[in-house]
């Protein structure tokens, strides 16, 4: 078994906030691909460390993903996850791991 740290950073530098035709673009939705995509390419037996500061932290150390999975992927203010898809893989992919998450600022 081989341990694995993920550390996550990312931030958006280009946002845009106006325009009927295009969607608020957050950072939250960087970080949860950038997740999703380290998780593709990390061997399920390896032990795995997160460290993040932001809303990765809060919805895997606080298991706000399982209770999403239990209400059918909708928050505890009745509405349906930002970044659903994206959660919904990562939740795939997390649950044979063994793996902790750490807050640090990265």
């Amino acid at each position: 078994m081989i341990s694995v740290t993920l550390y996550k950073d990312t931030a958006v530098l280009y946002t845009v906030y106006r325009g009927r035709e295009y969607e608020r673009v957050i950072s939250g939705h960087g970080e949860v691909n950038l997740l999703l995509e380290a998780l593709k390419h990390i061997n399920v037996h390896d032990e795995l460390e997160i460290y993040a500061d932001s809303r990765i932290y809060g919805v895997l150390k606080n298991r706000w993903i399982d209770r999403w999975v239990e209400n059918g992927w909708v928050n505890s203010k009745g509405k349906t996850v930002r970044d659903k898809e994206a959660w919904q893989q990562v939740y795939e992919r997390l649950k044979d791991y063994t793996y902790t998450v750490k807050r640090r600022q990265v």
